[in-house]
């Protein structure tokens, strides 16, 4: 049995203790939202109602053929070994579940809003590689603690959804973060606190809390760069939330982390079994299927491979 499985959560208790008496309103004025599909937001409103059921549901979704062609390819997929294949929308919400199809649907919703970002600052096609990479990641580190690896996954794929438009708020704060080296280097969280009095992981789950997502999901996401202190805090151990920040470590594009790679390599010998090259080559792998045209990604493998040869020179 799973650790998930065994310990009871109270996720509106560990929403609280993070977003605590803020509100989505006291976020800056020059943080633009982006907008969630209206059918989505529908949806996972009603998907929380005590009553509800997948043909209520079902009738919600229906009105947006594409996304309602996604859940079907998404649950008839190979991957699925179902015998027989779902040909409606609501025998799509019964196998995938309730929670399943929320989770699916915001994914895909944010992809859509990710897919029509664009940034001054970020590569926005390595930075949705990134986003692959970092849920694939917390998927299989869930995989690995008896961890909710599909909490894992959406948290992994959506925590960093919004950096763009904030950045893009921001271009000018944002290139000093980059501009940063050597030793002097901050911590993304420590960067954003000092010049906002606000984070981006905070932002985001405040921004989702208002989006009415789940408070597993709000909990990932704001929790995301807690990184291997999530592992020692005992709310969040034994929940994906410690898988999410554990991919948080992967630094991307704008090195949110400076030690992240090498507390990355530390878990080798916290997590029995648990190989950091190994699963980052076949999670570039995986990427390499799921994007073909991202063009030069410095993915986590190769970092890798570079932190292994700069170790093996210096002996």
């Amino acid at each position: 049995m799973s650790k998930s499985s065994c310990v009871l959560v109270d996720w509106n208790e560990l929403e609280d203790s993070l977003l605590g008496t803020r509100k989505e309103g006291a976020l800056p004025p020059w943080v633009k939202l982006p907008g969630l599909s209206s059918t989505i937001s529908e949806f996972v409103k009603k998907a929380q109602e005590p009553d509800a059921d997948a043909a209520d549901l079902a009738v919600l979704i229906e009105r947006d053929s594409a996304l309602t062609c996604l859940l079907l390819r998404r649950v008839n997929a190979a991957s699925m070994a179902l015998k027989t294949e779902a040909n409606s929308a609501q025998e799509a919400i019964v196998r995938l579940g309730i929670r399943g199809s929320v989770l699916f649907l915001l994914t895909e919703g944010m992809k859509q809003i990710l897919a029509s970002s664009k940034s001054r600052v970020i590569n926005m096609p390595v930075f949705y590689w990134e986003n692959l990479e970092r849920g694939l990641f917390a998927k299989a580190v869930a995989g690995k603690l008896g961890l909710d690896k599909e909490l894992a996954f959406a948290g992994g794929l959506l925590c960093d959804c919004l950096l763009p438009v904030i950045a893009n708020a921001a271009t000018k704060t944002y290139f000093r973060f980059l501009e940063q080296r050597g030793d002097v280097a901050s911590h993304i969280i420590d960067f954003e606190e000092r010049e906002f009095g606000w984070h981006h992981a905070l932002a985001t789950a405040l921004i989702f809390k208002g989006w009415s997502f789940p408070p597993e999901l709000v909990c990932c996401v704001g929790f995301h760069h807690r990184g291997l202190k999530a592992l020692e805090d005992r709310r969040l151990n034994q929940t994906a939330v410690a898988a999410v920040a554990i991919a948080g470590l992967i630094p991307g594009q704008l090195k949110q982390t400076p030690t992240g790679i090498a507390d990355l390599q530390s878990l080798e010998s916290q997590i029995p079994g648990f190989n950091l090259l190994e699963t980052a080559e076949a999670i570039e792998a995986e990427c390499k299927e799921l994007l073909p045209n991202v063009a030069n990604p410095l993915t986590l493998a190769h970092r890798c491979k570079q932190l292994r040869k700069k170790r093996s020179w210096f002996r």
